[in-house]
């Protein structure tokens, strides 16, 4: 399993990211001679940008990152331009956008998750282990939690209650959160544009599960 460092990296909005997402299949043979395929486990991702103009500064920080975290032997954290809340983007005023579990009166631990697929009748749970700090939100029904009645784990996606919630109590949050990164491929091309810039070329990142 890889290390994730808490690092984060230095991605500006204006970037221009290319996403593709890699689902693994299994193949099995039928004894009619049919192939069956069946996923294997969650989609993972893939991200690259073909060349990135940076600032001296910016081009620095990816250079230390690259070093922090041994040249891709080990993660960091990305704010995925694509996927990085658990709803619409007006969350913090929605923060019932994930449904996290239903109370029981004696459990007090829940990890957060984002279903995908309902539109197609096919819901999957994504596990979120890293949450923003700050983000977060939570509701029993319609009512929102207080965030001191509760703790998040910022590295496991775990939410702790310090009491149980009501038994049938529905429990929903809602939160931003980061992606498990590491860099795909260590050899970076460094160009020189101006003495105040500098070019990135062969820039990969890749998803990793933790």
């Amino acid at each position: 399993m890889t290390i994730v460092t808490p690092l984060t990296f230095p991605l500006n909005p204006a970037d221009h990211m290319r996403r593709t997402l890699q689902a693994p299949h299994k193949i099995l043979q039928r004894a009619d001679g049919a192939e069956y395929r069946y996923p294997k486990n969650f989609p993972f991702r893939e991200y690259e940008i073909e060349a990135l103009s940076l600032t001296l500064t910016r081009a620095e920080k990816i250079i230390d990152l690259l070093i922090a975290t041994d040249y891709g032997a080990k993660g960091f954290l990305l704010l995925d331009p694509f996927d990085s809340t658990s709803g619409a983007s007006d969350f913090f005023t929605q923060p019932a956008a994930q449904k996290i579990g239903t109370g029981n009166g004696v459990t007090v631990t829940f990890q957060l998750v984002k279903s995908y697929g309902a539109s197609a009748g096919a819901i999957t749970d994504r596990v979120i282990r890293f949450p923003v700090p700050g983000s977060v939100h939570v509701r029993f029904d319609d009512i929102l939690v207080a965030e001191n009645d509760y703790a998040v784990n910022f590295t496991s996606g775990e939410i702790t209650f310090y009491t149980p919630p009501a038994d049938g109590v529905n429990i929903h949050a809602g939160f931003r959160f980061y992606t498990p990164c590491k860099f795909a491929d260590p050899h970076l091309i460094f160009q020189t544009l101006s003495p105040h810039a500098i070019e990135v070329k062969n820039l990969k990142l890749t998803e990793i599960t933790v």
